[in-house]
């Protein structure tokens, strides 16, 4: 059945029951349908509650582009760390505060009735303490990568969701970049025939000489749960698990702190204090076997950045072709940055330039463009999207390549 009304067009599936009721007048037999299903209802708009959208930080520049400009989703509240901090936002970025609540509290977000959606877009160390009231009231929601500051904690989130039966979505965008499905396709087509090898060398570019940024000095801390081997780490290897459509099976694993102090800058780039203990990764190796038998490499570092134009490059290597890609940003992980593709056939030697068309909709800032895709995928259910209990699994991963260099010893996944 579909119901409409001035607002808002909402689907509705209904389930009937159709049983003897009873005799009328002259003995006929009376059915009268009795409706057991009628609560699930799919909005075409869904209506989001987002906890951490300020005047600056990642959920500006990533999630608030698209919903300016999509009418799947619509904003109808916002909490941060006070209902005050919330009006500001409101009003500073010119949202429509007649239609946009403001919350000082996630339990108070997660209670008003009209949200739909919570998307939670803030520091690693309050993902459960923010995104658990949510799941409590029942709420679909959308979790930042790395969902916790551990494997254990991201597990408990990712029970929790289940157990209240939410439908969920993590921030891992880097799968929709255009041209990794381009190459995606092209593997699966048979074109590089078997694959024989994968080598990935990349940069985080974060840490550059010993010096970070303020505003992400949790970086520097492990214990936080961001950093190069959580949130880096994890965004590439979904990207290459999705791209070559195998997984590690088996691995072996080098890892490091390279710079155990690091001096933390200002927007202008002066040292603001220095001698910061750091006791992060900086440079991380993995090499091991795939699903089908090839072998896959990855050394993703941080701490310096490549002096040629080129920071990113990956090698895909198979029996009848080769793909070369590189990029030249060193945000290589997660943004709809172009990747400079090269398709070689190896029998007849030719080249082939691969590309793919990098806008989505009105979205053009690169590190929105994914995330918009992301919550495209998600409105229409179609199962490419990265949930909770998939996440748990790759943070699993991620502690055991910490494990298999700590103990210096292969791991059999």
């Amino acid at each position: 059945s579909v119901f409409l009304n001035w607002q808002e067009p909402l689907f509705c599936i209904c389930l009937f029951d159709v049983r003897r009721f009873g005799e009328g007048q002259n003995g006929d037999v009376i059915n009268q349908p009795r409706v057991i299903v009628s609560k699930h209802f799919l909005r075409m708009t869904i209506r989001v509650g987002i906890i951490g959208l300020s005047t600056s930080g990642w959920a500006l520049l990533a999630h608030l582009p698209y919903f300016t400009q999509t009418d799947k989703y619509k904003i109808v509240a916002l909490a941060n760390s006070t209902k005050q901090a919330a009006i500001e936002a409101i009003e500073k970025l010119k949202l429509d505060s007649q239609s946009i609540k403001a919350y000082g509290s996630p339990q108070e977000l997660a209670q008003d009735p009209n949200v739909d959606l919570v998307v939670v877009s803030v520091n690693v160390a309050k993902h459960k303490e923010l995104v658990w009231p949510a799941i409590e009231a029942g709420k679909d929601v959308f979790v930042e990568w790395p969902v916790g500051k551990d494997a254990k904690e991201g597990k408990e989130i990712a029970d929790f969701a289940r157990q209240k039966k939410v439908k969920n979505v993590v921030g891992l965008q880097g799968r929709y970049h255009p041209q990794a499905n381009k190459i995606r396709e092209i593997i699966q087509s048979g074109r590089i025939g078997k694959l024989l090898s994968s080598t990935f060398v990349g940069t985080a570019g974060m840490l550059i000489g010993g010096k970070l940024s303020e505003q992400v000095w949790y970086l520097a801390d492990d214990k936080i749960g961001g950093n190069l081997s959580t949130i880096f780490l994890g965004h590439y290897i979904d990207i290459h698990n999705w791209t070559l459509g195998q997984k590690f099976v088996d691995f072996s694993a080098i890892t490091a702190n390279q710079f155990d102090k690091v001096d933390l800058t200002d927007k202008e780039g002066q040292v603001v204090k220095s001698d910061v203990p750091k006791d992060t990764l900086d440079q991380i190796l993995i090499q091991g076997h795939l699903t089908d038998g090839g072998l896959s490499t990855v050394h993703i570092r941080d701490g310096v950045v490549s002096t040629s134009d080129v920071q990113t490059r990956w090698w895909i290597f198979g029996t009848k072709g080769q793909i070369e890609i590189t990029c030249s940003t060193k945000t290589f992980l997660n943004g709809a940055f172009p990747w400079d593709v090269t398709l070689f056939d190896l029998s007849s030697g030719e080249k082939e330039k691969i590309t793919a068309d990098l806008p989505f909709e009105k979205v053009d800032h690169p590190l929105a463009a994914n995330i918009a895709r992301v919550y495209d995928a998600y409105a229409r259910q179609d199962g490419t999207f990265v949930t909770l209990d998939e996440a748990v699994e790759l943070k699993t991963f991620i502690e055991k390549v910490k494990q298999a260099s700590a103990e210096q010893h292969a791991i059999k996944l």
